[in-house]
């Protein structure tokens, strides 16, 4: 009845300012997401993500938070820096926000080929237009590499559940 029809209009409505707040908090967060030297960081490095137009580049960023961003690969700090070794900042012209930010806590892991990896994300996306209950599918550039992906993230989905509490993952 009428209770229902005003608590799914409340919950949208809440859903619409988490996610407004979470857009914000990620446009913030991305340069620090990308320095090497952050402690926020459990690995990062280049992954292909799969998409209409075939595998697309992309530099991930898997944090202790359990959360995975895929950025544009042009934006990802160079590893050389400067003076001492110091991890260099991306330049302000690139942009602000990931292409995807995949919550883990919200995820199963699934290996398909070697270097392949399939994440599945039920729930309503961290970022606006991508679509709800996703399969997100990833490939590491060598079958080393994407065993050490997968062991990252199998880790990171086991941890990221079991802090929600949620009973999601693998």
């Amino acid at each position: 009845g009428a209770s229902t029809r005003a608590a799914a209009s409340e919950a949208a409505t809440t859903g619409a300012a988490l996610a407004a707040r979470t857009r914000d908090a990620l446009a913030a967060a991305t340069p620090a997401l990308l320095r090497t030297d952050s402690p926020d960081v459990s690995r990062q490095g280049p992954l292909s993500r799969w998409t209409t137009a075939g595998w697309a580049p992309a530099h991930a960023v898997l944090t202790q938070a359990g959360f995975l961003y895929l950025l544009p690969p042009t934006m990802a700090a160079k590893e050389d820096g400067g003076e001492g070794g110091a991890p260099t900042p991306p330049p302000s012209h690139l942009p602000s926000r990931p292409a995807d930010a995949i919550c883990l806590a919200r995820c199963d892991l699934d290996s398909g080929d070697a270097g392949t990896l399939t994440l599945v994300e039920a729930g309503p996306s961290l970022l606006p237009g991508l679509a709800r209950g996703r399969a997100v599918r990833l490939r590491a550039a060598t079958v080393d590499d994407g065993c050490e992906w997968a062991a990252a993230l199998k880790d990171a989905v086991r941890r990221a559940t079991r802090a929600s509490g949620g009973g999601r993952g693998r």
